[in-house]
Order: C-alpha cells, then sequence, then structure tokens
C-alpha cells in the first residue's frame, strides 16, 4: 500500500493543553467483531473524531489514535484509489501552512523537502511533513465552522503572552 500523505506535526497543541488543564472531545467509539471460525472472539475498537486543520478550517474525520504524535491525513495532489475515498488537504489553500523538514527546519520556496515513510502492519505511506493549526471543535458547535475550532495552538499564545 503505497500512497502520498501529509503528517501534520502537533507538538504546540499538546503543550497548550498540559498548560490549561484536560480539554475533553467528544468521540465516537466504533467497534468491529473479530471472526475465528465463524465465531466472535474479539472486537478491534476505535475512537474517532472532527477536527479541523489549517486556515480557514478544512474538517475532517480522525482516529483519535495515542500511538503516534502526528495527525496523518491524505495531500489534495495524492491520486491513489484509498486518497480518493477521502478527503484531502490542500497546504495551498491554507495561510497557516508551513512545509517543514525532518528535524522541524522550515523549507524555503526554490527548496525540496523531505520525505518521509511510515510502516504500518498493513502497509506504508510516504509523504510530507507539514506544520499546521489543527483545532478541536468547541462544545455544541457545527464541526469544521469557523466559530466551532478552539485553536489549542492560540489557547497557548495567549497564556503565554506569545
Amino acid at each position: 500500500m503505497f500512497a502520498q500523505l501529509v503528517a501534520f506535526l502537533i507538538l504546540a497543541a499538546v503543550a497548550a493543553v498540559e498548560e490549561s488543564g484536560p480539554y475533553l472531545v467528544s468521540l465516537l467509539r466504533e467497534s468491529v467483531p473479530v471472526r475465528r471460525k465463524g465465531k466472535v472472539v474479539s472486537y478491534k475498537t476505535s475512537y474517532s473524531g472532527t477536527i479541523s486543520i489549517g486556515s480557514p478550517p478544512q474538517p475532517f474525520s480522525a482516529v483519535f489514535d495515542t500511538g503516534s504524535g502526528h495527525v496523518v491525513v491524505p495531500a489534495s495532489r495524492c491520486t491513489s484509489a484509498s486518497c480518493l475515498t477521502h478527503r484531502r488537504y490542500n497546504a495551498s489553500a491554507s495561510t497557516s501552512s508551513a512545509v517543514i523538514n525532518a528535524d522541524g527546519s522550515e523549507v524555503n520556496d526554490d527548496e525540496e523537502c523531505d520525505q518521509v515513510t511510515i510502516g504500518f502492519g498493513t502497509g506504508e505511506i510516504t509523504g510530507e511533513l507539514v506544520k499546521e493549526r489543527v483545532c478541536l471543535p468547541s462544545s455544541g458547535a457545527v464541526p469544521g465552522s469557523p466559530s466551532a475550532a478552539r485553536s489549542l495552538l492560540d489557547r497557548g499564545r495567549h497564556r503565554s503572552g506569545g
């Protein structure tokens, strides 16, 4: 499985949460039965919710997985079958996106950026790293609307005076 995807660093958002205390997000629990010899032997469970990425916000349904410090979404230029069945992130449509290298340094417009490959049990993905604004919906708001996006990054800046 090879698809060009984009990974986002959300390290600044983690710092903002720690500074301001817990931030509760409503998630949907999804369970799929695991069958062996026709019998259900266990369930695979995941928790998903809505996030917004970029400015203006681009809404995505995301699986909240504690095994990674990155948010991985398909890039708008990806044309593989798996990318075409999902919403794709358009970095050029966002005023807050910045392409970065694996070491976190920003990439100039005239430079090539690092390509990273992440392996999973079922395959791998290859793509570029982008530093971007990732927002969680505030309670009772319509996902994807500008008023719904409460930016943890902005909350952290306001508290630290930056």
